[in-house]
């Protein structure tokens, strides 16, 4: 838990090791396959080899080396299917889970880790998965390491040494063939008929049914974890075990990936390929495309049939005010094109990031160069909806400065939707409390509430909206005439509002400071998108680090 404080030292062949030097002969392989659903399985690989293996090494040499990877793990017939996930059909889950692990084979690590690699696999597949993972440890100088919970027989016997835990205390470490002997001798024999890995699970658990039991129990693993603690010490004549233990040493480089770096992959190749594998999965989902265009299409579409056409009359106004104040909108619309994207490349960011291939920043900056294209298109075709069919004026100038206006608040949408789900891991949260902020952001922008309290009128500062809806209202009422007809003069016969600046005056925007907030407007864009980049970078997710 993030509570828990872990103390301890990590040893390799017995010495410390400086911790730069961990990410080059360690691979660990998450129980979650995070992937890129659209990727083929040798695609994967491929972008994988690319982050991971040094730039020295040649195209055709990387290539070589995912070839390898293919053939190891068993994936020379599915190596040009996609991936898939739960909405898209794919490779198999036990291929998904070798994928995974091919991920990590790509830099040829010394020791692979495996976090539950048979979870959530029927039988058979956990069975050849395991013989996979023996026949990687056997086909060079590997060490694999993995949790398994309640293998069965078959699978059991695949394992060479086993490690028993029971509530973090070691109850065996050994062989795997001498553990059913040396329970035995503790007076706990494997009956007749019965997985060895079963019973060894059993009798060191506690059993939390009843008093009776969980005191029978609790007696029963304290005396099998002091039965091999004394073992242990018999075994190393008294020491700690741990070998020398000094300072770090100085270990050779890695003979595939040379003297470890802080990040595998430098910025500029880790931007050109992350933005590569990207548009390539966004590209082979063209409900993806549409969706990023047609939620912004479809809300100008409602807006232009309940607007159009607007005139120059009494009525003009408000509506022309109203239409304006919908455009706040948007920035939900940004949010939720966020969401359906964003979380799928966050989490094989984190997966990235933790395993040392890339930093935060080129994997913000190559999203920003999938989203921004078509921030622009959308934004264009929303101006020319509801600038020229509903009859906003629409000279060059206007134009192009409400389609940026438009862009700025998509665009604001997106940053606060990558920063709430840089904040908060679960998406259903993350849309409610996005949601309820970018609402009270929306009311205060201008035009629903112009006196506000001083508290959220500081707030407001810091809402693009407030300078968004300036900017838009100025650029349309600015130099704008309005006439009356009969019915709608006062009782004086006056014609109120006559200008467009009698209706910026009531509601307090300036038109000398139009360009004062356009730049606010531009600078929080910006600042959006950098606390977006922060939290991700100062995140405390599990397995991830800055």
């Amino acid at each position: 838990t993030r509570d828990m404080h872990v103390s301890g030292r990590v040893l390799f062949n017995g010495h410390a090791i400086a911790p730069r030097h961990l990410r080059s002969l360690v691979g660990y392989v998450m129980q979650d396959d995070y992937l890129l659903p659209m990727l083929t399985v040798r695609e994967t690989f491929r972008y994988a080899a690319e982050l991971r293996l040094p730039p020295a090494m040649d195209k055709a040499a990387k290539r070589e080396r995912v070839e390898e990877v293919i053939a190891d793990l068993g994936l020379r017939d599915c190596a040009d299917t996609i991936v898939g996930d739960e909405r898209r059909r794919g490779v198999s889950g036990g291929e998904k889970r070798r994928v995974s692990v091919g991920v990590q084979l790509i830099i040829n690590p010394q020791v692979l880790m495996l976090d539950e690699p048979t979870s959530g696999l029927d039988a058979f597949t956990a069975r050849f998965m395991v013989e996979t993972l023996k026949r990687i440890a056997q086909s060079g100088e590997r060490t694999v390491l993995a949790t398994v919970h309640q293998p069965r027989s078959d699978v059991w016997k695949v394992f060479d040494r086993v490690l028993l835990l029971s509530r973090g205390n070691v109850v065996y470490s050994g062989c795997a063939r001498d553990m059913v002997d040396y329970f035995a001798a503790q007076g706990l024999p494997c009956p007749d008929h019965t997985n060895p890995a079963d019973h060894v699970v059993d009798v060191s658990s506690v059993d939390l049914r009843n008093a009776s039991s969980e005191a029978q129990s609790r007696a029963r693993t304290a005396r099998l974890v002091a039965a091999f603690a004394h073992a242990r010490l018999q075994q190393s004549g008294g020491g700690d075990g741990d070998g020398d233990g000094g300072a770090a040493m100085a270990m050779p480089p890695h003979p595939m990936l040379g003297e470890p770096t802080k990040f595998a992959a430098s910025f500029l190749t880790a931007l050109s390929v992350l933005t590569r594998r990207s548009y390539l999965n966004f590209l082979r989902q063209p409900l993806l495309i549409v969706a990023r265009i047609a939620q912004v299409m479809a809300f100008g579409v409602c807006l232009t049939l309940f607007f159009a056409r607007l005139g120059t009359d009494q009525y003009s106004v408000n509506n022309r005010v109203g239409l304006l104040y919908e455009f706040t909108a948007l920035v939900f619309v940004g949010m939720l094109t966020t969401l359906s994207v964003f979380p799928t490349e966050r989490n094989v960011f984190y997966r990235e990031r933790a395993d040392g291939a890339y930093g935060t920043l080129p994997f913000l900056l190559s999203y920003v160069a999938g989203e921004v294209p078509f921030e622009i298109i959308s934004a264009l075709l929303f101006t020319l909806l509801t600038g020229v069919v509903v009859g906003l004026r629409s000279s060059p100038a206007n134009f192009f400065l409400l389609a940026f206006a438009v862009f700025c608040n998509v665009n604001a949408g997106e940053s606060i939707g990558i920063l709430f789900c840089a904040l908060i891991y679960h998406d259903g949260i993350a849309v409610n409390i996005t949601s309820a902020v970018l609402s009270i952001f929306s009311l205060m922008a201008g035009i629903l509430a112009i006196n506000m309290p001083p508290v959220l009128e500081y707030l407001n500062y810091a809402s693009v909206l407030k300078y968004s809806c300036a900017v838009t209202t100025i650029n349309e009422l600015d130099g704008l005439d309005f006439h009356c007809t009969p019915e709608q003069r006062l009782p004086s016969g006056a014609c109120f509002p006559e200008h467009g600046s009698q209706v910026l005056e009531q509601y307090g925007f300036d038109v000398q400071d139009k360009w004062e907030y356009v730049y606010i407007m531009v600078a929080l864009t910006v600042a959006y998108r950098c606390v977006g980049y922060l939290a991700l970078l100062f995140d405390n997710k599990p397995n991830s680090s800055a």
